[in-house]
């Protein structure tokens, strides 16, 4: 939760159908495209190659919204490291 944010709470159907959306980290940085089809909800990570799908979206938690992927997605600086 610390790595990705963008700020806004954003429902799975505020994304525009068929287009990629470059979503940023907390401190700016591009990380994941996002990109919907439908119902399915995809997000890349350009720099390592790595996806995901959306398998539960738009999950109410405080004033945000979370959404379950299929895997966990990491940034091409991770190092296994706490």
């Amino acid at each position: 939760m610390q790595q990705n944010g963008s700020g806004v709470a954003l429902r799975s159907t505020d994304l525009p159908d068929g287009e990629t959306v470059n979503a940023t980290s907390l401190a700016g940085r591009p990380v994941i495209e996002i990109t919907r089809a439908g119902a399915t909800v995809r997000l890349a990570v350009p720099s390592t190659g790595s996806s995901a799908e959306v398998v539960q979206a738009d999950i109410p938690w405080n004033a945000a919204v979370v959404h379950v992927i299929s895997r966990v997605l990491l940034p091409a600086n991770a190092t296994g490291r706490p």
